[in-house]
């Protein structure tokens, strides 16, 4: 017979589940907050762990949680820590004094030093091109190899990647960055999922295959839209269970941080990168990381929510690169994207050197509006490495400047605005 104290505490926990609605994430996190409590206290008090877990296991069941085989990895973890947890026995009262609360401060784990936590659920929102599938790629290679991001400490550990999306794109980046990070392709921990399918009915095929690889630290979707299981995007109810999917991959072996990749809300602005959907999914999440771009750069940074301290924004350079092993079946390398850490004097020497192409770029379409985007590339000197016209870069700027009413019109049939045309007398740099 379980003690009345005991029994108490978990009806505490039934209450404070039951007061919480299905269709959000709070029951995971109480359920997750209630194992750790139940296992801290049947430790310290020599209670017994089954039953302990039998009651537990019941409370998720009649909750309506996830499948049998997370909630009771969830039991497992919850007990394994009480096991290494200082030895001191714990009050049982409901009411705690201010010393017992203070006691139980759990230490953040960050996966990437003061920006990316274990077991939180995070956005990453970027518009098409901004770089955050190689910036995804760059983190996934940095966790699998301990390696740090710029001066960002990150902890080691394996990572699962959703590549649903585009899983070919992802896999000539990936070839691409062995060669560009100088690592392994046979040894490095980074495993990889390319089909697309609902999570909801593979997830305990998942949990069982991680299981058999081990323990993951981060595990990355690519994107949120290819394992969206809704029929109406801006449905609240759908958004919202899409959030709770993923955030029951942070139940797998390890406890991982996951990483979303996200388009944003249609026509956004850059003040307005906030993930594709219903804001019920930005309810659901511990934070929403955006990628802004000022080609050949890019800076992280969040918008809308974010739990945790406020970091400085991250810079990374993205470049188009090649690889002896991408090539056409008649030889020819294809061009692919990876993203580099940049430091600030970098960062600073790009934004000069666009400012600079944005004005050379204006006059050109002042002269002639019916350029395509290859030729005024080829005008203003924008080439990549095998001297072809840089036509991303120059698109790149071209959105740039319509953005800031510069010039206007669509692509063969530019004009430019009495505002640029005052930026074009100004001298344009040789």
């Amino acid at each position: 017979m379980i003690d009345a104290k005991y029994t108490a505490r978990l009806n505490n926990w039934r209450r404070l589940m039951a007061s919480v609605s299905p269709e959000g994430t709070g029951r995971v996190t109480i359920f997750m907050q209630a194992c750790d409590d139940i296992a801290t206290v049947a430790t310290a008090n020599g209670l017994d762990r089954g039953e302990a877990a039998d009651e537990l296991t019941s409370m998720a069941t009649a909750h309506g949680l996830g499948d049998p085989d997370a909630v009771q990895w969830i039991i497992s973890q919850a007990f394994d820590r009480a096991k290494a947890a200082p030895k001191n026995k714990p009050d049982l009262h409901l009411v705690e004094t201010s010393s017992t609360f203070a006691a139980q401060f759990m230490q953040l784990d960050y996966l990437v030093d003061g920006i990316l936590q274990r077991r939180f659920l995070y956005a990453f929102t970027g518009k098409t091109g901004s770089g955050k599938t190689a910036i995804a790629l760059l983190i996934a290679a940095s966790v699998a190899l301990g390696r740090k991001i710029g001066d960002i400490e990150v902890a080691q550990g394996r990572v699962l990647y959703f590549a649903g999306e585009n899983p070919d794109d992802i896999r000539m980046r990936w070839i691409a960055m062995a060669e560009h990070m100088d690592f392994d392709l046979d040894k490095i921990e980074v495993y990889f999922i390319t089909k697309r399918f609902r999570i909801s009915e593979m997830k305990a095929r998942i949990f069982a295959e991680i299981e058999r690889v081990g323990e993951v630290a981060l595990v990355v979707i690519d994107t949120s839209a290819a394992y969206y299981e809704g029929t109406e995007v801006n449905s609240n109810t759908e958004q919202a269970a899409h959030a709770r999917r993923f955030r029951e991959l942070i139940a797998l072996p390890g406890g991982p941080t996951v990483l979303v990749n996200c388009h944003p809300v249609k026509n956004a602005a850059p003040d307005n990168l906030l993930p594709l959907g219903a804001g019920a999914f930005l309810n659901e999440i511990d934070g929403n990381l955006i990628c802004i771009v000022d080609w050949p750069a890019v800076e992280m940074h969040w918008q809308g929510k974010f739990r945790g301290a406020d970091f400085d924004p991250l810079s990374f350079r993205l470049d188009t690169v090649t690889h002896q092993r991408l090539k056409t079946t008649k030889g020819k390398l294809i061009p692919t994207v990876v993203a580099k850490p940049l430091s600030e004097i970098a960062k600073e020497e790009i934004a000069k050197a666009n400012l600079t192409d944005r004005q050379r770029l204006l006059a050109e379409i002042e002269s002639d509006g019916k350029a395509s985007v290859a030729d005024y590339a080829a005008r203003c000197m924008f080439t990549l490495k095998n001297g072809l016209p840089h036509k991303r870069k120059a698109h790149a700027l071209i959105k740039g400047l319509k953005k800031d009413k510069l010039i206007d019109g669509e692509s063969g049939d530019y004009t430019v605005t009495g505002k640029g045309e005052r930026k074009t007398k100004k001298k344009v740099p040789e």
